[in-house]
């Protein structure tokens, strides 16, 4: 499919010194698609040389020239009218872009119409200087324009917009900066994104392009509200503020009140609606009285938006590679759906790719460690702030983030169990009775995780099974949001298929144990009558003990970005899953390729499968090696059981879960919110 036309758009004047380098790295881009558009503002140095020298070597750049200087507002509008691309990307004429910026932007654009990044300055002789843009200011996204008004997180270097943002944007003179008044129509709309990758090198030096130093800041600041209360999109209960505290100006000129002061706070505290009204200076009390900013109330810190949902697991979702993460990048697939602004925190602070970027053109902000530590811990807290719910996974991290809920007391929790885990290291202590340590860490989980569950709002099990266990210890807020499967048309060619198929995670205990327990005991009952059936072992992160069983007849291929081939090819799958807890993805994941499964007890519980219905079902080894050579001989309950499998999935599919989710998620947040 041929990429959309990407016009980059750079204004120039005057920019000898460090025009090459930034044309270099934007002619470097590894986009393929592209064209770029310069408007030189009638420069009095070396400029057109260098621009005219470039536009011979490369006809992807158009250059046009001002018979005389017209300035950067007029000459960014100007360029805009020439740009012929369905995305625009703006340029400054001094800084260093990362060669796949303009690739990674158009990835995670999506719908929304502008999408902005982070930088890392660095200073006139392009040494960098530690800094991002994201360390000085928090990056917001979605329908906030409220967030706008006294201050601007966008930067026009790190901007892309869609044409269409054009069409929409109304007329403003030279007293707002572009880029600001481009990122307040974009949240009016609730279509502004950001990823946070740092995908160009900004340069701070003194002949900045856009230095501006008002006589009089606080009668600019007043000016430039005006301009937003008059914008067609301006939300009514913004322009209502606007309008009183452009009242409150006009009537306190002359008198003590600070306004500098006032706006200083501003531009220097992006907390101060937030916070407590206690904690305000006395003029400030007053002002945000009489002015009522629309999202401050009295009693509370920021109000949380209920739309708004922190999500808090161990890592960014690893889709691929274990069914826990598969699950959340369903569900979160799902929030947004409905609707939800969505905040992602790994407890890992960890943010590889490519999943960050997957994320980020779902919409959904990934907080991560790119800052120092202090920032990021200040990143959490604002976002619980910002948060109307707090869905945390798995019980360590609800621990560790229950601090989260003193910051804003209106947050709501929901504890994700993802699964019993004290169930879990129970059945390992009965398997393992020479591992005195397993019991210990279940007796603690135990007390733990009903110790959470008592406390969340709501408690997410994962089968109806482990909600009743819940239920049976005095907990009733639970609600159960099992794991998520789609069916894939897959061919069914019994007789062309061969082998047997085993996958999961090997960071995953149980699986080391099913996958060795397999090799070392069940095929080699199963290899006396068929000597020639091989077994493949995929997954992530292969342990020492599941590499020790690679030989002729077990492959082990680690982890597969694709895995249709091996389930389109495999005859059976099996699962001789000893232990474990919740409902077990791999099953799952078999059943959505229509692929017939042997398992265990353990391995088919929470889903409601019946012994040779929708699958095999065996308790021991000899048992197991039997009904995998059943199976693999017998064709006609082969085609029997790849049948009930598909129906045995409607409960679990995108669309019914949805309806769970979004029943649930309205319980907690006040009909307005929820709607």
């Amino acid at each position: 499919m041929a990429k959309p036309l990407v016009s980059i758009a750079m204004c120039t004047y005057n920019g000898e010194t460090h025009l090459k380098e930034q044309l270099d790295s934007i002619l470097g881009q590894r986009y393929p698609s592209l064209e770029v558009v310069i408007v030189d503002d009638a420069s009095t140095d070396g400029t057109m040389r260098i621009l005219e020298a470039f536009r011979d070597q490369d006809s992807r750049i158009r250059l046009f020239r001002n018979d005389r200087n017209i300035g950067l507002h007029a000459n960014f509008l100007k360029i805009l009218s020439l740009c012929r691309g369905e995305l625009i990307a703006l340029s400054d004429q001094d800084d260093v872009w990362h060669p796949d910026k303009i690739a990674v932007l158009e990835q995670v654009i999506g719908d929304r119409l502008l999408i902005y990044h982070d930088s890392a300055y660095i200073d006139e002789k392009g040494k960098a200087t530690g800094k991002t843009v994201h360390r000085l200011h928090r990056f917001v996204e979605g329908q906030r324009p409220e967030r706008f008004l006294f201050q601007n997180c966008v930067s026009g270097h790190a901007s892309m917009m869609r044409r269409e943002l054009l069409s929409i944007l109304p007329p403003f003179n030279d007293l707002i900066y572009y880029d600001w008044w481009l990122a307040y129509t974009a949240a009016c709309t609730g279509k502004l994104g950001y990823t946070p990758k740092v995908l160009v090198e900004h340069r701070i030096h003194r002949e900045s392009y856009t230095s501006r130093h008002p006589e009089d800041p606080a009668q600019q600041r007043i000016d430039m509200l005006k301009h937003f209360q008059d914008h067609p999109l301006t939300p009514p209960e913004t322009a209502k503020f606007i309008r009183r505290l452009v009242k409150k100006y006009q009537a306190s000129k002359g008198k003590s009140f600070s306004w500098p002061l006032f706006f200083t706070l501003l531009l220097n505290s992006g907390n101060l609606f937030y916070i407590r009204k206690r904690s305000l200076p006395s003029m400030l009390k007053q002002l945000v009285r009489e002015c009522r900013f629309p999202f401050y109330r009295r009693s509370q810190k920021y109000p949380p938006s209920g739309k708004t949902l922190l999500i808090i697991d161990s890592n960014v979702p690893f889709h691929d590679r274990d069914s826990g993460s598969n699950r959340i990048y369903r569900l979160i697939q799902i929030f947004r759906s409905l609707g939800y602004h969505l905040i992602f925190l790994p407890d890992d602070g960890a943010a590889p790719e490519p999943y960050l970027t997957q994320l980020n053109s779902l919409g959904v902000e990934v907080l991560h460690q790119s800052a120092e530590r202090k920032q990021f811990l200040r990143e959490i807290k604002g976002a619980a702030r910002e948060a109307g719910i707090a869905w945390i996974c798995r019980p360590e991290h609800n621990a560790k983030y229950k601090y989260l809920f003193r910051h804003n007391s209106r947050l709501k929790w929901i504890y994700d169990t993802v699964d019993l885990h004290y169930i879990r290291l129970e059945r390992a202590s009965k398997l393992f009775p020479d591992q005195p340590k397993l019991a210990k860490q279940a007796r603690r989980y135990r007390v733990l995780e009903t110790a959470i569950a008592a406390k969340a709002q709501l408690t997410v099990c994962i089968t109806h099974e482990e909600e009743q266990e819940l239920q049976s210890k005095g907990i009733p807020n639970t609600c159960v949001i099992p794991n998520i499967h789609v069916i894939r048309p897959t061919p069914e060619d019994f007789h062309r298929r061969s082998g047997l198929l085993f996958i999961g995670s090997y960071k995953h205990l149980p699986n080391v144990d099913a996958a060795t327990w397999l090799c070392h005991t069940i095929m080699p009952l199963v290899w006396k009558h068929r000597a020639e059936m091989e077994l493949i072992l995929l997954g992530s992160d292969p342990s020492d003990e599941v590499l020790a069983c690679k030989s002729s007849r077990v492959h082990v291929p680690g982890y597969a970005e694709d895995v249709a081939p091996y389930f389109n090819a495999a005859r059976i799958f099996v699962a001789p899953l000893r232990y474990g807890a919740g409902m077990k993805g791999k099953i799952g994941q078999s059943f959505e390729y229509g692929l017939p499964a042997v398992t265990t007890a353990i391995g088919a519980e929470g889903m409601g499968l019946i012994h040779e219905k929708h699958l095999l079902i065996a308790g021991d080894a000899e048992a197991f090696a039997r009904e995998t050579l059943r199976l693999y001989t017998d064709e006609a309950l082969w085609k029997q059981l790849r049948m009930q499998s598909a129906e045995a999935l409607k409960p679990f599919s995108p669309e019914t879960i949805s309806l769970t989710v979004q029943k649930a998620l309205s319980s907690l947040l006040p009909s307005n919110e929820s709607a």
